[in-house]
């Protein structure tokens, strides 16, 4: 495994990778300061995230789960899931849907879960196929690209799984972190030119605007963001002009929404919008919108991102997420991984999802869900870490060389290993989402009305 070690080798080992690292980071700060691209090395991270990722499967903790009852609405899932089950790898989290309630017996909150791998989807071989046939017809992929696709078909045909998480958005609140505010433009290794609209505050550093959870009471769950501010772009097809997404928080615009783009978009009673910017209703009460790309599903049918033509530069082997609305009020996290986007949108359909939007494809993705309980009250990060169970592979967790894989992650200078939880309570570096109970604290600051406009008047 890329960046393995052992502890029991003494500190000669730690002292050399810790060299390494310096190097690492030196050298890719020379190269950016050249104007030369890092993505060999980031690819070389690509590569292997996604087998981080499948073989941290089996280490991480899951709570403990009970089966659906009729009051749950159940997931109407086309899985042989007795197969699967005779067949699963030891500790893998595959698993039949099932539920988690927060607050003893009388549950103030339910969160809904499966894992499945699309070998044992009705359909799932097929549709993976079809995935495959279309991608040999992109002009978007040369001829090596799809002669390393094909390579790895069996592998996608084996390891391609999807995850479910949802609760019942009359429950609980989706509140979003959008951590520091940058506005750069351009590609990673050349951010030079500030965005247009960007305010003067931000260029010259007077403000970093983040938000960090202020009351951890009634926290359910965490997961990641969307992409970053610097690199929420899209180009679609024959377009020649890139389009960065738009972004506003606290009922103010700092990037101006693109019409065509999907959009997260939090209003200010709190309930939660997945559309096409131009098909929402009533912009002027967003509180909060965030754009990424183009939507999955939108209003029950395959959209814009479900082409095979928008991943397949990825080889599908790092995890992607979506976040979604169901047709039953349900809020949910999908996430997949070996999964093609247009493979998983078309479950997602069957699963009665009405809108879905590509959170990130950053991994490993950290997904926590805290443990049951009437009162959820965590002092920092850790604290909720030792009081929570993975639902997705996190790699702070899996590897005991957490410091050192922190500065790797910045010497890529792409932070695949940012720690979403340790953000959520203290640097702000990622945007992330976080579900709160129903009058948690938190969940009453987001459902506040937009402050009434200052009059200039005195009293």
């Amino acid at each position: 495994m890329f960046f393995h070690t052992n502890s029991r080798h003494g500190p000669w080992t730690a002292g050399l990778l810790a060299v390494l690292v310096v190097a690492v980071f030196h050298a890719l700060q020379a190269e950016e300061l050249k104007g030369k691209k890092v993505s060999n090395l980031r690819q070389i991270a690509y590569e292997k995230s996604g087998e981080w990722l499948y073989r941290g499967l089996s280490k991480i903790k899951i709570p403990q789960l009970r089966p659906l009852q009729p009051k749950d609405s159940p997931l109407q899932l086309p899985v042989d899931w007795k197969t699967q089950a005779a067949q699963n790898k030891p500790g893998f989290p595959l698993f039949e849907p099932s539920a988690v309630d927060y607050g003893g017996n009388s549950p103030t909150a339910t969160a809904y879960l499966a894992g499945f791998q699309t070998k044992y989807y009705q359909g799932g071989p097929r549709l993976l196929e079809d995935y495959f046939t279309q991608a040999e017809t992109t002009h978007y992929l040369t001829a090596n690209q799809k002669k390393d696709l094909r390579e790895h078909r069996n592998l996608i045909h084996e390891r391609s799984m999807v995850f479910y998480l949802s609760y019942d958005s009359r429950q609980v609140q989706l509140v979003y972190y959008p951590a520091k505010i940058r506005f750069h433009g351009g590609a990673r290794s050349n951010m030079k030119a500030w965005l247009p609209h960007t305010p003067k505050a931000f260029q010259t550093g007077q403000r970093t605007d983040y938000a960090l959870i202020q009351d951890s009471k009634g926290l359910l769950s965490i997961f990641n963001g969307t992409f970053d501010t610097v690199d929420n772009f899209a180009v679609w097809k024959e377009q020649e002009t890139m389009q960065y997404g738009g972004f506003g928080y606290d009922f103010r615009t700092y990037m101006p929404p693109q019409a065509e783009m999907g959009t997260i978009a939090l209003y200010e009673d709190g309930h939660v919008e997945l559309h096409a910017y131009k098909n929402l209703k009533d912009p002027k009460k967003i509180r909060a919108f965030i754009q990424n790309r183009y939507m999955v599903i939108e209003n029950g049918r395959l959209a814009k991102d479900s082409d095979p033509d928008a991943f397949c530069s990825f080889y599908d082997d790092i995890a992607r997420s979506y976040l979604f609305i169901d047709g039953k009020g349900r809020i949910g996290y999908l996430w997949t991984l070996y999964t093609p986007a247009m493979v998983a949108a078309k479950m997602a359909l069957q699963m009665g999802v009405q809108d879905m939007i590509l959170l990130d494809i950053h991994s490993p993705i950290s997904c926590v869900l805290s443990d049951t309980g009437s009162d959820q009250q965590y002092d920092s990060y850790r604290d909720y870490m030792r009081h929570s169970h993975d639902f997705v592979p996190n790699f702070f967790r899996l590897s005991p060389l957490k410091a050192s894989l922190t500065w790797i992650s910045k010497a890529l200078n792409s932070r695949i290993q940012t720690h979403y939880v340790m953000e959520a309570f203290q640097g702000g570096t990622e945007a992330f989402f976080a579900i709160f109970q129903n009058g948690s604290p938190e969940a009453l600051r987001v459902e506040k009305p937009r402050p009434a406009p200052a009059t200039g008047k005195k009293n």
